[in-house]
């Protein structure tokens, strides 16, 4: 997948998949954030934010190249409790049901190759009345997409074959004797 004018780019598209696949269906609503940062506006938890901290790639294909990708995705769900047992069930319900809701579109709408869950964190801060914590889930996301060229240079269409034959030669070392050529035209 590469974007183009009319489409948006992958990890972009990807974010909001995952976005629109948690909004209204866990314990934080519509609080959810393509975000690293939580909005100053939003002061009610639970909330969710969505973000990309790192991406490896390497060629997958070499003619026309493509890349393999696999994007790391962190789904940050952050609450308060009434005190560390209640946070803990908190956010262990709230982990439970995003990896569920993750589980039920591996390829997020065909946009990724696969979704695969890698581990979690657990952070807790003490600084008011009610303790707050935060769970980190971590996904490697793959997907695909082609090397991007901007100077409009593409592939010569595959329209010839130039074949060259080699009949009954059973010798050792291989000649090089060439019987017959074809030039075949490839409609």
């Amino acid at each position: 997948m590469s974007a183009s004018a009319t489409q948006k780019p992958p990890k972009r598209a990807l974010k909001e998949a995952v976005k629109a696949l948690l909004t209204e269906k866990t314990p934080a609503g519509a609080r959810v954030f393509l975000s690293r940062g939580i909005p100053t506006q939003t002061e009610e938890m639970p909330l969710v934010l969505i973000y990309t901290p790192s991406e490896s790639a390497e060629v997958f294909d070499v003619s026309q190249k493509r890349y393999k990708r696999v994007l790391d995705l962190r789904i940050e769900c952050i609450t308060q409790g009434v005190d560390d047992d209640d946070l803990d069930r908190r956010l262990e319900t709230l982990g439970e049901l995003v990896e569920e809701l993750m589980e039920r579109d591996e390829t997020l709408g065909g946009i990724a190759s696969t979704v695969e869950f890698l581990g979690a964190e657990y952070q807790v801060e003490h600084v008011s009345d009610s303790p707050t914590g935060l769970l980190a889930l971590r996904y490697g996301i793959e997907f695909y997409t082609y090397a991007q060229r901007l100077d409009g240079q593409c592939l010569d269409d595959f329209n010839l074959a130039d074949i060259n034959w080699k009949v009954g030669h059973h010798a050792e070392p291989a000649d090089n004797i060439v019987d017959a050529h074809d030039s075949l035209p490839i409609p």
